[in-house]
């Protein structure tokens, strides 16, 4: 989970266009989570173009809460590839759903050449799972 929050911001803080509005709150990589969290959000920011969840249960919460806000246009991505995502994206009450990246933990587990350690080693204690509003600014 580390290093998608870490990519995530290394992205955005290479896009000057972006402009992270809150990237505190801990979801807890559920849709109950991604529903609160995203309430939240939505109440205190009048504007957000993309919310990123850390997996697919958090964003189809975060979907909901749009949904439940009467708040459309919001770009909603995660991470997982999991089959309740995989029907979101196809389903049309949820078009903000964009996108989610899957993964192969398979090969992320499978040792690498000499000198560089399994990704399952890199994992580390105390994994935040976190949710990010964006506002993409246009000029």
């Amino acid at each position: 989970m580390i290093d998608r929050v870490v990519g995530c911001k290394n992205v955005f803080g290479k896009n000057l266009g972006i402009k992270v509005l809150s990237s505190d709150q801990d979801a807890k990589g559920s849709r109950e989570g991604g529903l609160t969290v995203a309430q939240g959000y939505l109440t205190r920011f009048p504007r957000i173009d993309a919310i990123f969840a850390i997996n697919d249960p958090q964003a189809i919460g975060t979907d909901l809460a749009a949904r439940q806000q009467s708040r459309t246009g919001i770009v909603i991505t995660a991470v997982d590839g999991a089959p309740d995502i995989e029907a979101a994206l196809k389903d049309p009450a949820s078009p903000q759903i964009q996108a989610s990246a899957s993964q192969d933990p398979f090969y992320m587990a499978r040792p690498r050449r000499a000198g560089r350690r399994r990704h399952s080693q890199r994992a580390e204690a105390g994994v935040h799972r976190r949710t990010s509003a964006l506002e993409a600014r246009h000029a």
